[in-house]
């Protein structure tokens, strides 16, 4: 099975329980901290990201650091975490993940689930939304 381009896309078989899932955000010209997605935690679940070009912060548990391209960053199961640009320039990234997670991200960028019940989406997909600043 080939995928191509995968930017923007990914590459999902039946079959199979990981998705591979190509990236691009945009730069952040600002100061503050635009977040790609709110924190979360993922309970059975981890996720890989590879950094292809760009910056990106993340948040991962207890750390909060940089990742630039050629580094990758493993979110392990339980563990809080988001993602943002750092730079002016637009990044690029990888994201090895299994089905259920593909799942609840594809669920969430249809529209299946308004702000509103958004928090259902995620325990759904056996995670927990946390909200856009940790302390909610």
């Amino acid at each position: 099975m080939l995928a191509s381009p995968l930017l923007n896309g990914s590459l999902r078989h039946p079959d199979a329980d990981i998705v591979l899932v190509e990236g691009e955000i945009e730069g952040n010209s600002g100061e503050d901290r635009m977040l790609i997605a709110p924190y979360h935690i993922h309970h059975a679940d981890e996720e890989i990201f590879y950094i292809l070009s760009g910056q990106i912060g993340f948040v991962v548990g207890d750390d909060e650091f940089i990742a630039a391209a050629g580094d990758a960053v493993l979110v392990p199961p339980g563990a809080v975490h988001t993602w943002w640009s750092t730079s002016e320039s637009p990044a690029r990234y990888l994201i090895a993940m299994p089905k259920r997670l593909d799942g609840l991200i594809t669920t969430l960028h249809n529209g299946s689930y308004g702000p509103e019940n958004m928090a259902q989406a995620f325990s759904d997909h056996d995670s927990t939304l946390i909200g856009w600043t940790r302390d909610t």
